[in-house]
């Protein structure tokens, strides 16, 4: 009995010391944010700032091609394009914790917080312009996502299923 009770007792003292020892890592654990956004979340912040500025500016003109480009590269580049911007802009604009103010020449919309949220609370609290995000590599990833063909960047050459082909230069706002 008495070693049945001895080994109740070691057993209960290591929980509460594991338990102690676990929380208190906890606070470092909470406020402990990455560094650099995820890939895709990257990427689609670049495809949402494309949305937000055509959504204000219709007629922007974001992508051209060089003059040999063939002409079913460029519409299934722009298709793949056109298909990423409206996804991008139905996550953000759906997503209950996503929060953003956006400005396009004076042109605001926004979706704001309901309630006032301090930034330590936050997980990201970014202030993102156009300038920010690495668009080469974060557009040809978003062709290749909703593309019939495949798309690379490599070298200062794109190719289109491991073919190159001539480039086209994607025009991100820089008043957004």
């Amino acid at each position: 009995m008495k070693k049945k009770n001895i080994f109740l007792t070691i057993l209960c003292a290591l929980c509460i010391i594991s338990s102690c020892i676990v929380t208190s890592f906890y606070p470092n654990v909470s406020t402990a944010t990455p560094t650099k956004l995820p890939e895709t979340l990257e990427q689609n912040l670049t495809a949402f700032i494309l949305a937000k500025k055509l959504e204000q500016d219709p007629k922007y003109e974001y992508i051209t091609f060089e003059k040999d480009t063939p002409e079913d590269i460029q519409k299934d580049i722009k298709k793949g394009l056109d298909s990423s911007l409206s996804s991008a802009k139905n996550i953000f604009e759906n997503d209950p914790n996503f929060f953003y103010t956006c400005d396009v020449n004076n042109k605001i919309t926004s979706k704001q917080f309901d309630v006032n949220i301090k930034k330590k609370d936050t997980r990201y609290y970014e202030t993102l312009d156009s300038d920010t995000l690495n668009a080469t590599d974060d557009i040809v990833n978003l062709i290749n996502y909703n593309s019939e063909k495949y798309y690379e960047y490599y070298g200062g050459t794109y190719y289109c299923d491991g073919k190159p082909f001539p480039s086209y230069t994607l025009h991100m706002p820089s008043d957004v």
